[in-house]
This record gives C-alpha cells, structure tokens and sequence, in this order.
C-alpha cells in the first residue's frame, strides 16, 4: 500500500482540504536492512532492522541505537528475491536522519525517520 502525508487546510468557507506535505509516495513494504553509521561518542554500529516505509527520497525504521538528528547513515537493504528473478541483491544507500521519535512498540527502541543522498549502487 502506498502513502502520502496529508494535512488540512481550512478555506474560507469553513471547508477542509487535505494538503500533500511529501515529495514522494512512500510504500509500505517491509525490506530487512542493515543500518551502519556512528554514535555521538564517534563509536560505530551495526544495526538489523525492517524499514517500514520507503520512497525514493527517504525512509522509516526502527533502531535501537542511540543517535541523533543529522547522523549519516548507510542502509544495506535485501532486496526480495521475487523481484530480482532470484538473485541475492542488496541496494546501498546513504542518507541522514531528519528526525527521531521514541518507538511505543517493544521492536526498536527509537523511529528513525532518514533522507537519502542522491547515490545509491545495487551490490550481487
């Protein structure tokens, strides 16, 4: 399923519109992932996880790692093999975290919100 952030704006004639606020549709397809980047204290991770949502300009993840706004982050993503007509591929892809939120589920402790780079490179 696809989505798009939407928010209300009230016109004049007390009517609401609903207003897109994102660039890009986001889909909701959960792809394992692993997470590399550096903690405030310059200490590297490693980090699996499933994104939850993802466009081609960012995307959603939990992790547990404890780290800030404007961390760069590098995302190894499993591509699924239907996809792929069966052949094992990972996408790479590097970004920073725009924001962070305190997970209320049990899986990760933080929800990572990341904005890609413009590069990116499929690895066999």
């Amino acid at each position: 399923m696809t989505k798009q952030s939407k928010s209300k704006k009230q016109n004049n004639d007390n009517t609401n519109t609903l207003l897109n606020r994102r660039k890009e549709w986001r889909l909701d397809l959960p792809l394992t992932a692993m997470v590399q980047g550096k903690l405030p204290d310059g200490k590297s991770f490693n980090e699996k996880t499933t994104i939850e949502n993802i466009s081609s300009g960012g995307a959603f993840l939990g992790l547990d790692a404890d780290i800030t706004v404007d961390t760069e982050l590098t995302l190894l993503i499993d591509i699924p093999s239907k996809l792929t007509d069966g052949k094992k591929t990972k996408l790479s892809l590097s970004g920073s975290t725009v924001r962070i939120e305190r997970s209320k589920s049990k899986k990760k402790k933080n929800n990572i919100a990341v904005r890609f780079d413009e590069e990116y490179k499929f690895l066999d």
